[in-house]
């Protein structure tokens, strides 16, 4: 897994951008380790296993590691056999039009045997996974039973369940037509009067819709349960964008996340983390709102990377050495390229490595913001790519 990973990073594009790379952000995080085997032992294990749900909001300022930090608790996530879904609440994703925000998480989501992403492609690999417990000969009736078992199951929302028969039905006799009406539904498109007409549902009224996607997202957290994997990660990315709505929205969307926390707190079965990535101020503003600071304060005033696994923040500001983390970073950069790629001009890799710990001194020195991580990352790989530096021509650079 490491190899693919590995491979499948955009190196030109960390040294344009210097952001989390889509793949491989397991293999090139340092610094978090101990959060990381705190939160895939508490969290993606135990508290998975005895089916319980927890949200986390992630703090920083840009440039902190946010992203970073998202996509590698998913990677982990993923090798530990959970679904994941990656949502970026960006300015087009307004946090208040609930039904907009959870058709997002249904076309990023992704079971870590599924090829692709998407609600249709998880019900497949869901089918697949329990009809392949079982010898051919009794794969008709077992999947019967457990089609049959989700109308029990009680899932948050009824009407996801009977869907969801249907959707597995369909799978079960090839009925392609009806299968994808049904992931459509599921998918959040519970307003099409057409669909309405071939599924056991009907049209869901706008007034309604809020309401609705949100036991939707409840009830999609405790099927991935039923259909045995481990637990679901979902990652809100950039969420102080989808949050930035005028101020009549504010208290609303505050309101909002209030209930999402008691909703995820009280959920049967569901073994989901669901981690919000904010920026300071953004967390700053929810102290307006008295009952969901009082749900987000550091319980006994002991923070998360103070040992408080049950803390609902996790604050990046809250840093080691500014020097030692920037060096580290850049050793791992250097190691994980050399692991797949020659090093320009035949260099060694203890050459490379001492030159971009030098980088990362010199960043250090003269950046001391949370932007520094990323002015480390486009300079480090700029220089594995034999990129020169602005006044540095190609053809001076000596090695």
């Amino acid at each position: 897994m490491s190899d693919a990973l590995a491979q499948q990073i955009d190196w030109e594009e960390l040294a344009s951008k210097g952001h989390a790379p889509s793949a491989g952000c397991s293999l090139l995080g340092v610094g978090y380790e101990d959060a990381f085997e705190t939160l895939r032992r508490r969290y993606l294990e135990d508290r998975f296993a005895r089916g319980l749900s927890s949200e986390k909001f992630v703090v920083g300022p840009f440039g902190s590691g946010k992203t970073h930090f998202l996509r590698q608790l998913m990677e982990l996530a993923a090798l530990g056999d959970c679904v994941t879904s990656e949502v970026r609440l960006n300015k087009d994703l307004d946090f208040t039009k609930r039904r907009v925000v959870y058709s997002e998480l249904a076309r990023e989501i992704k079971a870590p045997d599924q090829a692709d992403h998407g609600i249709a492609g998880l019900l497949r690999a869901m089918y697949n996974r329990v009809v392949s417990q079982v010898r051919s000969e009794v794969q008709v009736e077992f999947a019967e039973a457990w089609i049959a078992g989700l109308g029990s199951a009680d899932l948050k929302l009824d009407a996801f369940a009977r869907v969801a028969q249907t959707a597995f039905q369909s799978l079960r006799l090839d009925d392609e037509a009806t299968f994808q009406a049904a992931a459509r539904w599921l998918a959040g498109e519970i307003s099409d009067g057409q669909l309405a007409k071939i599924l056991p549902v009907g049209a869901v009224p706008a007034d309604q819709q809020n309401h609705w996607t949100a036991r939707m997202e409840l009830s999609l957290f405790q099927l991935v349960r039923y259909a045995g994997y481990q637990g679901t990660v979902v990652g809100f990315d950039e969420a102080e964008q989808g949050f930035a709505v005028d101020r009549r929205h504010v208290e609303r969307i505050l309101s909002m996340l209030k209930s999402d926390v008691d909703a995820m707190a009280d959920l049967a079965g569901g073994s989901a983390l669901v981690l919000y990535a904010i920026t300071t101020d953004l967390r700053e503003r929810m102290d307006d709102l008295p009952p969901l600071h009082a749900r987000l304060a550091d319980p006994g005033d002991v923070g998360f990377f103070r040992g408080n696994y049950v803390a609902p923040l996790i604050d990046l500001t809250f840093r080691q050495d500014p020097t030692d983390h920037l060096q580290h970073i850049a050793r791992r950069l250097v190691e994980v390229y050399a692991q797949q790629h020659s090093l320009p001009g035949g260099e060694s890799v203890e050459a490379a490595t001492a030159r971009a710990a030098s980088m990362a001194e010199e960043v250090a020195a003269k950046d001391q913001s949370s932007s520094s991580r990323r002015t480390l990352v486009k300079r480090v790989c700029a220089d594995l790519l034999d990129i020169p530096e602005v006044g540095d021509p190609l053809e001076t650079r000596e090695f």
